[in-house]
């Protein structure tokens, strides 16, 4: 259970969205519904263009299609053992589902929800991003040192990049073309151009998110047993400028529009909200049993917890 409970907390949400926000961060956000889904929980990502929300289960392999205004699972399908991480690219709809048992990455259609392409990878697969700008998406290794980069035009792999070990985590910044990926020692910062490591930043990793329109990194650190600090990252300087203690967090995302962070602490079942101007903690939210991962829609505001505790969703708003 804790290798799982290590593995399976990636934050699978590492895609930014470059269409800015229209709702502001809530002054009092609390759970709005808890969506009942599959066995296991893992991977979210939202598509703020279509309001829909991917979820993807470990325990049954089952991926779920959540409406966003409605709350309600519109669709699922079974698409083989172990699925892991999530990510959308808003400007093709097309979503990506990493495979860790079968070693593939599962290409879908946003609209039909069916599967349009299976990429083998020679690896099991765990964190995934990928940039809407270039269409690039990028796949870290579980328990390994290796990032594959794919070409999303032809699905094919057209890079692979050594990392530092584990990249659980993997995140874009799409103004930059920057890829980072998490570590057991370091935080991996790719180049979008060159697909190759171009610094290390000395912080472990888990989770990891990007705000494009500060250049600001949040990385879930770790240590040998149990979760850390999340650390504020300069994406210009590739320095650490801060710490914000958080007890147990898990997975990570941003909200650009608002400058709002939210991280979910998987001990004691929370979603944490930051202010990323002044790096404080201003709201905690509870949520599902066993949060790993975390995912925002820039456009309505809402934020989505996977529940690996109790098989749920949790949308929290207003």
């Amino acid at each position: 259970m804790r290798i799982a409970r290590y593995a399976l907390g990636t934050a699978l949400l590492a895609a930014a969205v470059l269409a800015p926000a229209a709702v502001g961060a809530a002054d009092n956000p609390q759970q709005v519904v808890a969506i009942p889904v599959c066995f296991h929980p893992v991977g979210v990502a939202v598509n703020p263009a279509t309001d829909r929300v991917y979820v993807a289960c470990f325990g049954d392999g089952t991926f779920a299609v959540i409406n966003g205004q409605t709350n309600k699972v519109i669709a699922t399908h079974r698409l083989g053992s172990s699925l892991w991480a999530v990510a959308v690219n808003p400007r093709t709809g097309l979503v990506y589902v990493t495979n860790q048992a079968q070693q593939q990455v599962l290409v879908i259609n946003g609209q039909t929800n069916k599967v349009t392409a299976t990429i083998k990878v020679p690896f099991p697969p765990a964190g995934i991003a990928v940039n809407p700008r270039t269409g690039k998406v990028y796949v870290g290794r579980f328990r390994g040192h290796d990032v594959a980069v794919i070409d999303g035009k032809t699905n094919t792999i057209i890079a692979m990049v050594r990392v530092a070990f584990d990249p659980l985590g993997v995140a874009v910044n799409p103004v930059t073309g920057t890829a980072y990926a998490t570590g057991r020692s370091a935080v991996s910062v790719i180049s979008g151009q060159t697909n190759k490591v171009t610094a290390r930043i000395g912080v472990r990793g888990l989770g990891i998110a990007v705000d494009p329109q500060t250049n600001t990194v949040y990385d879930v650190t770790v240590n040998s047993v149990e979760p850390g600090p999340v650390a504020v990252i300069d994406g210009t300087t590739n320095t650490v400028t801060a710490n914000v203690t958080i007890r147990s967090p898990w997975g990570v995302a941003v909200n650009p529009g608002t400058d709002t962070i939210y991280v979910d602490s998987f001990r004691r079942a929370q979603l944490v909200v930051i202010d990323g101007t002044t790096n404080t903690v201003t709201a905690m939210v509870k949520v599902g049993s066993l949060p790993s991962n975390v995912a925002v829609d820039p456009q309505t505001g809402l934020v989505y917890t996977t529940n690996q505790g109790d098989n749920t969703v949790s949308v929290v708003g207003p």
